[in-house]
């Protein structure tokens, strides 16, 4: 796989096209397809051949107990020897399960060598961590550096974009649906809404991914025009001129 520039503690210096670009590379090396026909990414599989390949252990049945600051920890990279651990609260292979494991794996991708303690970072991830999306900027931790870096890994290997681009492109076509404003419109017309709950729908159930992670995807891929509360604050503004 490609290498990257890192800092003195060994974290990544990368923007999100390389986040991408490196989660591509890791699907195709365990044969995913990321042309053909939309599917879930077969997570277990991948899990199988990186045991046997890379020595890499999978545990999925601890209780990881709680954070420092009271929150339930529900994955963790351990760099030596190299294991993934999943809360076992966690129903195996529920969208929520699929985007933890995927990642703790972009850890794994991406900080196996970093030194952990000069960088005042951890090795242990709660919702909070799992949730965030924040992009990096100057001033951020490099905890959050490597969070952000987990997450948008995770999204990448959980829902491909290229496979993304098709289902939605694929479903416009089937719905007769014009892009003049981005490949989907939303905004409180119940015909537009209606179209997007079918999409939304469509993409949870093809990739096992939460309604949340696909609606986040789908913004950041450039795939997803959400006017939606603009709207609500245009209606309020009227509201208060009259």
């Amino acid at each position: 796989m490609k290498s990257y520039k890192k800092d003195k503690y060994g974290i990544p210096i990368i923007g999100r096209d390389q986040v991408e670009d490196k989660a591509e590379e890791f699907l195709k090396y365990f044969n995913v397809s990321i042309y053909g026909e939309p599917t879930g990414t077969p997570l277990m599989d991948i899990c199988t051949r990186m045991n046997s390949e890379f020595n890499i252990v999978f545990v999925f049945d601890q209780d990881l107990g709680i954070s420092t600051q009271g929150k339930k920890i529900l994955g963790r990279f351990q760099q030596k020897p190299r294991i993934i651990f999943i809360d076992s609260s966690l129903e195996k292979l529920s969208p929520r399960w699929r985007f933890t494991l995927c990642h703790e794996l972009g850890h794994l991708v991406f900080h196996r060598n970093v030194d952990l303690v000069s960088a005042k970072a951890k090795d242990t991830d709660t919702e909070d961590d799992i949730d965030g999306e924040s992009p990096p900027s100057q001033s951020r931790t490099n905890s959050d550096w490597m969070e952000w870096q987990a997450h948008a890994f995770s999204a990448s290997i959980l829902l491909p974009r290229l496979m993304v681009q098709k289902v939605v492109f694929d479903s416009i076509k089937e719905l007769g649906l014009k892009i003049d404003f981005g490949p989907i419109y939303l905004d409180n017309q119940p015909c537009n809404q209606c179209n997007y709950g079918m999409i939304i729908h469509k993409l949870t159930e093809l990739f096992g991914a939460s309604k949340k992670a696909v609606e986040i995807r789908l913004k950041k891929l450039k795939l997803l025009v959400d006017v939606r509360d603009q709207n609500v604050e245009h209606i309020h503004s009227l509201l208060r001129e009259g």
